[in-house]
């Protein structure tokens, strides 16, 4: 029963926080912008627009943080784990290992240009009348960091 629940509201979480499209659901508009807007203002209540900055910055700063640490401890784990088998195996090919390793540089070097960029300078060729598909977008932003 435990891992029902728990499985729903993974579930629920990823469809409203990752997948569905705030314009046209209500319940993903509530979770990603008005609930984050309340606790703006509510925090805005108690310290103030100075505070506010701060703990912007703050969340910024923990957010890059808990990335990082997702991130490189995943590719940690696959390094002590996952290529020494992937070595071993004769059904994996050793170029797996270096592709691996380049993504995780890759990952890297784009989360670098993200953080060091505005959000208007990435997305300057984002700007027209005509709405592009995800896919077309993704492979838009990823071309606009490599240049």
């Amino acid at each position: 029963m435990i891992v029902v629940v728990y499985a729903l509201f993974l579930g629920f979480t990823f469809y409203f926080c990752v997948m569905a499209d705030p314009e046209t659901s209500p319940i993903s508009r509530y979770i990603s912008h008005t609930l984050p807007a309340k606790f703006i203002k509510l925090v805005g209540k108690v310290v103030g627009k100075k505070g506010v900055a701060i703990f912007e910055t703050i969340m910024e700063k923990l957010l890059a943080i808990i990335y990082l640490t997702l991130m490189t401890g995943g590719y940690l784990i696959l390094i002590m784990y996952g290529f020494p088998k992937a070595l071993q195996s004769t059904h994996i090919p050793n170029y797996h290992v270096k592709v691996a390793h380049g993504l995780f540089f890759f990952a890297l070097y784009t989360w670098r240009l993200t953080m060091t960029r505005y959000a208007d300078e990435l997305l300057a060729d984002q700007r027209s009348d005509t709405l592009e598909t995800g896919k077309e977008t993704v492979i838009s932003i990823i071309a606009a960091l490599i240049t």
